[in-house]
This record gives C-alpha cells, structure tokens and sequence, in this order.
C-alpha cells in the first residue's frame, strides 16, 4: 500500500469509528433492560472466572451461550479492577460498541477484498470506498441499536463476529498463496468457536459455501475436489452448537413450552421478512418487544407469502445474470434462514435477529448507489461522490440512532416506547409494571399489571407483580388472592409460590405460609430465598430451631444472601430476648 494510500484508509476509518460513536454515544450509558438483570446484573455466577463453567453454565435461567456469558464475566472482574461495581453498566456497552465496530471493519474489509481479488475491479480506490460505505452504512442504522445497547445481545453481536471472521480467514485463504492451509484452518476455528456465541452460527459453512461459489468463481467439482476437507470440518462445526442446546434443553422454551408448530411459524415468517426489510428501507417505528400475533387464515397469508415470492423469484434471476451480486441476497436469507424459516423460536419477531443480515443489504445498496454514479456522466469522480452519498445517509441514519438508543437510559422508557407502539402487548406492559415496580412507583406498577392482566388474563406474570406490588403497598391480605390465581395459571412457577407465601405471612398465617415455601421448595429445592421464607414462618410460628435451621440452608446455598442474613439475625435477637412468637 503507497503512503496515499494509507493515509486515506486511515482518514476513512477515522471518519467511520467517529460517525459510529456518535450514532451509539447516547446508549453508552443506558441502563440494564429485560434479561441484562437476571442474565448479566445479577447473575452471581459471572463473578468466578476458573473454573470457565461456572461463568459459562450457571446463574440465571435462560440458555447459556458459554462465550458470551464469559465475556460477561470478564466485564465484571474488569469492572472490579477498575475500583467500579462489577455491574457498573457502563463497560458493557463500551464491550458491545467495541465488537460492533469491530465487525464494521471486517465488512469493510471483506468488501473491498472481494471486489479486487475476486471480481476484478481494477480501481482500488473505488473498491475501498465501496467496502467503507457498505459498513458505514451498516455500522450506523437504527435497526442494529437493538443488538448493540441491549447488552444481552451481544451473543448476537460475538456471532456475527465469528461468522464474518469465518469468512474473512476463509477470503485470505484465497489470497494467501502458500499460507492458505493456515487461513483454512483459522476459518474453521472461527466457525467453532462461534457455534459457542449463538445457534445463528450453524449458516455459516453454507455462507462460505456461497462466497467460494459465487464470488471467488470456484467450480462446484473443484470445490468439492480441492477443499474437500475443509468443507468436511466446516459442515461438523454445528455438533458443537447442536451438543450445547442439547445439555440445556431444559432452559429452551422453544423445546419445552412452544405452542406454535413448525409449519405455522414458517407460513408466517414471510410477513415478518417483509415487515424486517421495510425496517431496513424505512427505520422508523422500531420496536424493542414485538407481540406479533400467529396468523393461521390461509387468507390472511398469502399476501405476504406472494411478496415474498416476487422478490425471491426476482433474487433468483440476479442471481443467474450476476453471481456475485445475488450472493448479497442470498447471505442476507441465510443468515436470516435459522431464526426465520421453520425453528419455532418463541417470538416471531425480533429485531436484532437482522443485524447480520442488514450488513448484506447495507452491502447491495451502496454497491448499487457505485454502479449508478458509474453509468452516469458526471464531473465528479464516482468514489468521491460514493463516499459523500454514504456520509449524508449516514447522517441521517446516525441521528435516528442516537435518538433510539437515547431510550435505552432507562427500563421505563425502553418499555414504554413498546407499549406506545403497540397498545395492546400484555408483556410491554407488564415489563413497564416491573421498572415502575423497581423504580418506587408502586402504584403507578399496581394500574400496568392490572392492566397487563386484563390484556391476558391466562399469562401469570402480571398477577404475581400485583402481589408484588400489593405486599409492598403494605396490603398483604390482598396480595393473596393474585399469588394463587398465578399458581393456578402456572403451577411450576416459583415466584409466585413465595409470593403466596410472603402475603401470607404478612397476613400472620404462619403455617399457611411455610406451607407454600414447602411447595416452592419442591419446585427448586436449592432457591434460598425458598428456605429463607420457611424459616421467617417458623420463626413467626415460635419454632426457632426450625428457623435456623432453614435459614442455615438458605446461608450454605448463597453465603451473600442478605435476606438470609437478616432473618438469622432475626432468629439471634428473638434467642437472645427469650422471645416466642413474634406479633404480626
């Protein structure tokens, strides 16, 4: 590379790290949101770093994606180093943005190089503006704030990381010459080592499957000939995703819990594709939680399902007359293809599910936007006006995402923003109960999840934050009543066994109350905070050595336990008075 010409790559990669912090800087100190707080926040797990396991295998109670739940981990102990709470928000989103940027520049690169190496663009300068602008363009949409501010989202994040780290060893291996076995090898690390990130990954040997094809030109017998290997140990990469979803079955509710069958999730999926890709033309009205409904009127679909096809059939005949600009829509399917094809996956829409694919997209425009100002006379050179087109629409873009992750400052306004969009989501309202709840608005909590239930009466989670709410209104005897209508709706949910049993406690029913963290502790019999109610009972009940003893579980289960810790305290003074029963 001549001085010019590095002088110029680096003026562009300040100018791309500069527009993208400024789209992102607003999140930067946004709050922990939905499953940041169990996941990520207060997930005790993260705080031991040997053995890796436990960091990457325990705490909380969704699936863990072993890499990313570590690299939390590794937040926290930072955090530490730093003299800062270890859930001091603030160095997640830095981690987030930092992987965000990072793929930017793998895009960029994998742009360029391909239009050099492998289509034959004689202009150098032209390819590398063209790269820059596609991640540009990508790195500041408003459609990837999700899976940048949310932090538990960096799963998405570290798999698209891996699936373009992937690529680009796989790129290089072409390039490489005498070092392409070395690059083959770095590709199918990358490759595994993603499937430790997210499911999504398991696309990636077709995507390199694609590019090699499409892009580099290589023969279907010649692949097959010479990379047969290579391709082999690809292909295998997805056990290791398959074996971790297989050891936490139990924490999917995709595999547990789903209602909605295969075949009802794919004839649906073509209108959410439709509903992502206008997304991506038009970001407007973005929404964090969507409560898209199952549509099973043939009627109703096929609208949809005929769009789809229109535009598929138009992809198909890019692809014919040009291979290397149909691999950008078919990257974009594939990529999309695990979570938006036929896995029943608990909601049917989401938008970080397009961050990976956006970047195709963001691709096939500002590669179309260079062949236009190509086929037009215009004084102008094309790169200079490519790279001025990017810059304006990045703008644009940039300031529609700073004002979205500006919401992500608080749970109420994230929750909220939900709710605005769509009135009638019995979960955007509960959550915003929750941030109320947890914020000190209690009463403003107690109208969201009264309102939640009377959306959907059938979902428990509403009914067990009234109760919540009601016990810290101080009104106990009424808390009762929606901790076992909970119970009723869903049997096996702990939280609100011990909400029945603290608004039965708070109603002086002692017995009653050790009665139900019996049966919360037959649900989980290693919850402390199961144990720490049966001893609060007994205690009430006069029976201190029953108390001490359950709260004794309780301290050998979570030794930092403060509830625990005060109510042994609780047992000590109670010893100490020669007391009975306390008074209610």
């Amino acid at each position: 590379m001549t001085p010019p010409d590095r002088l110029r790559t680096l003026l562009l990669a300040g100018a791309l790290l500069a527009l993208t912090l400024a789209a992102h800087a607003p999140g930067l100190d946004g709050a922990f949101v939905y499953d940041d707080i169990g996941e990520v926040r207060d997930n005790e797990a993260l705080d031991v770093l040997w053995p890796p396991s436990t960091a990457m295998f325990t705490g909380g109670r969704l699936p863990h994606r072993p890499l990313p739940y570590y690299s939390f981990a590794l937040n926290r102990r930072l955090n530490r180093g730093l003299g800062l709470d270890a859930a001091d928000v603030r160095s997640f989103h830095v981690v987030n943005l930092a992987i965000h940027v990072a793929n930017g520049l793998l895009v960029w690169w994998l742009v360029a190089v391909s239009l050099v190496d492998f289509q034959g663009w004689t202009d150098r300068r032209r390819a590398l503006v063209a790269g820059w602008g596609a991640a540009l363009v990508w790195l500041v949409h408003p459609l990837v704030t999700q899976p940048v501010t949310y932090i538990y989202q960096r799963m998405e994040l570290l798999g698209a990381l891996a699936i373009l780290g992937t690529l680009a060893a796989f790129a290089q291996a072409q390039r490489a010459g005498g070092g392409a076995g070395r690059w083959l090898c770095a590709s199918v690390a990358c490759c595994a080592a993603g499937m430790g990130c997210k499911e999504t990954v398991v696309a990636a040997p077709a995507l390199v499957a694609a590019f090699d094809r499409l892009v580099v030109g290589t023969p279907l017998r010649e692949m097959a000939r010479r990379r047969f290997l290579f391709y082999a140990a690809l292909a295998a990469t997805p056990a290791i995703a398959v074996a971790i979803v297989v050891a936490q079955r139990a924490r999917y509710p995709e595999l547990t819990t789903n209602r909605v069958t295969w075949w009802e999730y794919a004839l649906n999926q073509p209108a959410v594709i439709l509903h992502y890709l206008r997304l991506a033309a038009w970001p407007a009205d973005l929404c964090f939680d969507y409560d898209w409904p199952v549509e099973r009127d043939p009627r109703a679909l096929w609208p949809s399902l005929l769009g789809l096809g229109v535009l598929l059939g138009a992809g198909a005949a890019a692809l014919c007359r040009r291979p290397a600009a149909g691999f950008l829509g078919l990257g974009f399917l594939v990529t999309l293809a695990p979570t938006s094809s036929v896995m029943p996956v608990t909601h049917l829409c989401v938008e970080h599910r397009m961050y990976l694919p956006l970047a195709f997209l963001a691709t096939a425009a500002v590669l179309g936007l260079d062949r236009l100002v190509g086929r037009l006379a215009v004084r102008i050179e094309g790169p200079a006006l490519v790279a001025a087109a990017a810059v304006a629409a990045a703008a644009a873009l940039g300031a529609a995402t700073a004002q979205r992750a500006d919401v992500y400052r608080s749970r109420v306004a994230v929750w909220a923003a939900a709710v605005r969009h769509d009135p009638g989501n019995p979960r955007a309202v509960a959550a915003v109960g929750e941030a109320l709840y947890w914020r000190g608005d209690v009463s403003a909590a107690l109208f969201a999840y009264e309102r939640s239930a009377e959306i959907e009466p059938a979902a428990p989670a509403p009914h067990v934050g009234r109760a919540a709410c009601l016990l810290r209104l101080g009104r106990p005897a009424e808390a009762v009543a929606p901790a076992r209508r909970a119970i009723a709706l869903d049997p096996a949910r702990l939280d609100a066994h011990l909400m029945l049993g603290e608004a039965l406690l708070g109603s002086g029913a002692a017995a009653a109350a050790a009665a139900a963290a019996r049966e919360a502790l037959e649900i989980d019999a290693v919850a402390p905070a199961a144990w720490v109610l049966l001893g609060r009972a007994a205690l009430d009940a006069g029976d201190r050595s029953a108390a001490e003893a359950a709260i004794g579980e309780a301290l050998r289960l979570d030794p930092h336990n403060a509830e625990a810790r005060a109510s042994l305290a609780a047992v000590t003074r109670t010893k100490a008075g020669g007391g009975g029963r306390r008074s209610p």
